[in-house]
């Protein structure tokens, strides 16, 4: 289906159904293929549909996998999750903690390159891939993580 994108003053995408407002073209396309009514991909078990492919493999992981090796341990504790980038941020946030708040401020911009991120997850992924300072130890696990 091809879609009619519309802007606002400001340049964001605003949906033409519910009015819903996104910064990105690709990012708004998504949003309006959920008002088609059917997600193009659909969970053979349950029948729950989703609008990415990736989506419905974690779903099928997380829900209808009888599979323990479907989870990502961390290196440090019982945790698991089913994606890389979720092990990162569990790891930055439970085992990092106290590097990661030398470095805070009141915005997430990282205070060694100046780079802006959107949000603390974001933030914390940067900081994960270079920005930050571990001992030793921690920096191995991390680097294994990685």
């Amino acid at each position: 289906m091809t879609y009619t994108y519309q802007k606002n003053a400001a340049g964001e995408f605003v949906c033409s159904v519910c009015q819903a407002v996104k910064k990105n073209q690709n990012t708004m396309h998504y949003h309006m293929k959920k008002h088609e009514g059917h997600l193009p991909f659909e969970c053979s078990i349950c029948k729950k549909e989703f609008l990415h492919s990736q989506t419905l493999a974690i779903h099928i992981a997380a829900r209808h996998s009888k599979e323990e090796s479907a989870a990502l341990k961390c290196p440090l504790c019982p945790h698991k999750t089913l994606t890389k980038a979720n092990r990162i941020i569990h790891f930055m946030r439970k085992h990092c903690s106290e590097e990661i708040e030398q470095l805070k401020t009141q915005n997430t911009t990282c205070p060694t390159c100046d780079k802006v991120c959107n949000s603390s997850t974001s933030f914390l992924y940067h900081l994960a891939t270079g920005c930050l300072e571990l001992e030793t130890e921690k920096q191995e696990l991390l680097t294994m993580i990685l």
